[in-house]
């Protein structure tokens, strides 16, 4: 079976297109041929053909016909290959397997038209190829390797051993080149191995040099965090201390301002129990001059008890010895009791006893209040001593303050003159090199009031800024690039 390439198409396939593909009832080949023609006559070859590499059914076998193509036969399964060669034609057959050189066999169809009629044996020839160098022994292959042709002494197909010999004289050439080919391409190879291993050792240099600066830059920018962090650290720790300091002064403030008030609250409760001492001191010698007043009405209600009793006791007298008996005028009797009531004696018992506790207790609280003022007097005296304490801290710590203002002021003043004299340096250095940009700053955005501008000198280290001087310097050498007119 053929298989073509483009649109050529022989009797088979047309058959096939007809039965098959264009679903329709199958013809007789007489009548295809009737319409399209009759198929011309020749050979058939067939064979297989194999490679060293890859498969043949990825491979083609091209035909050429007095040297232009004719067909194109795709081995099949195994590499088996079968193609018609009408007669009357030379042809060239090229078994292409990629991966593989590509071989060239010549075949002739030339015989005799009594022969053509009845000639029906297939020329049948395998073909094997071998694996392609990519050197000057595939070159060889660009000739034809054998020739076949009828011979008509033998009326069979032979091989033309010229053809072979001329083809075996170039490949034994070929082979000669092909070694120095070899030697050169070992000598290529070992010399690219060379350079690929100094490419190698050098981009493991340059690979071992940039991870070294790469690691150094990691471990300076480490340090510089380390260092960050630690002033950070310090600073906070020091934030911290002077809060702490700040919060206990000013709770000393606040305790030495709660101690004056109790000590004001401490005299206001003492005035407060003098005065209700006073008040019940008052109380006591009113009560004390009511039970006086009492004793003395007691006393007198005694008298008159004691005279009355006397006159009653002489009425009486008087009355028995009478003719009215029993009165004052002789009439009946009169008793007038004597007697106290028991409350009346009771008072009149306990005055002097009552009077008596009530001096003792007057004298113990006169004693207490005496022990009162003398710890309080004591206390007050503490108290002052402690306020004095605290006023003497208060003021160290003033002093401690204004100290570290004024380290912190010094300390502050020692950077800007340094980062003066950097910015002066920087200056300096870069003075003789092309202005980017001169830019002054606008009075609404001017964040920094010691600097009047910037300039750039497009170096990568950013901008420089400068004084209302250097500025004008600046803008008058470089009248076209500022922004501003200084």
């Amino acid at each position: 079976m053929f298989r073509f390439a483009g649109n050529n198409l022989d009797y088979k396939s047309i058959l096939l297109l007809l039965a098959i593909g264009l679903n329709i009832p199958f013809v007789s080949a007489q009548k295809v041929w009737d319409y399209y023609g009759e198929p011309e006559k020749g050979i058939t070859v067939t064979g297989i053909v194999k490679g060293d590499v890859g498969s043949a059914s990825s491979g083609s076998i091209k035909i050429y016909r007095n040297g232009s193509l004719f067909h194109e036969v795709f081995p099949g399964a195994g590499g088996r290959y079968e193609a018609d060669l009408p007669f009357d034609s030379d042809y060239e057959m090229e078994f292409i397997i990629p991966g593989n050189v590509t071989k060239r066999i010549k075949v002739e169809t030339n015989v005799t038209q009594d022969l053509q009629d009845f000639y029906d044996e297939p020329l049948s020839f395998n073909v094997a190829l071998p694996k392609a160098t990519g050197g000057p022994l595939d070159e060889a292959y660009k000739m034809p390797v054998t020739r076949l042709y009828f011979d008509r002494t033998s009326d069979v197909y032979t091989r033309d051993m010229v053809t072979e010999d001329l083809f075996r004289s170039n490949l034994k050439a070929k082979q000669a080149e092909h070694k120095r080919w070899l030697e050169q391409q070992n000598k290529k190879q070992d010399e690219e191995a060379l350079k690929k291993a100094e490419e190698e050792r050098l981009r493991k240099e340059r690979e071992a040099q940039q991870k070294k600066e790469e690691a150094e830059a990691r471990k300076r920018e480490m340090e510089d965090r380390r260092r960050m962090q630690e002033q950070e650290f310090l600073k906070k720790q020091e934030d911290e201390r002077l809060k702490k300091e700040a919060l206990k002064r000013q709770r000393e403030i606040e305790d030495s301002l709660y101690k004056a008030n109790e000590k004001q609250v401490v005299e206001k409760v003492l005035k407060e129990k003098e005065e209700i001492k006073q008040q019940q001191e008052q109380e006591d010698q009113l009560l004390w001059e009511k039970i006086t007043d009492n004793s003395a009405e007691l006393a007198a209600k005694r008298k008159r008890e004691i005279s009355d009793s006397v006159f009653v006791a002489n009425q009486a007298k008087t009355a028995s010895s009478g003719p009215n008996k029993g009165t004052a005028g002789g009439g009946p009797s009169v008793f007038f009791s004597t007697k106290l009531t028991e409350v009346e004696k009771s008072k009149d018992y306990s005055a002097e006893e009552r009077y008596l506790n009530w001096v003792k207790k007057r004298q113990e609280a006169e004693q207490k209040r005496t022990d009162r003022l003398e710890r309080l007097k004591n206390e007050s005296k503490k108290v002052s001593s402690l306020d004095n304490k605290r006023r003497e801290e208060i003021l160290l710590l003033k002093k401690q303050s204004e100290e570290r203002k004024q380290k912190l002021a010094q300390l502050a003043a020692e950077k800007e003159a340094e980062a003066e004299r950097v910015r002066k340096e920087a200056l300096a250095e870069v003075m003789n090199e092309k202005v980017i940009s001169l830019v002054a700053y606008s009075s609404a955005g001017n964040s920094n009031s010691k600097y009047f501008g910037y300039v750039n000198y497009g170096n990568g280290k950013g901008r420089v800024e400068l004084t209302e001087e250097e500025y004008k310097s600046l803008s008058a050498k470089y009248k076209d690039i500022y922004s501003k007119e200084p």
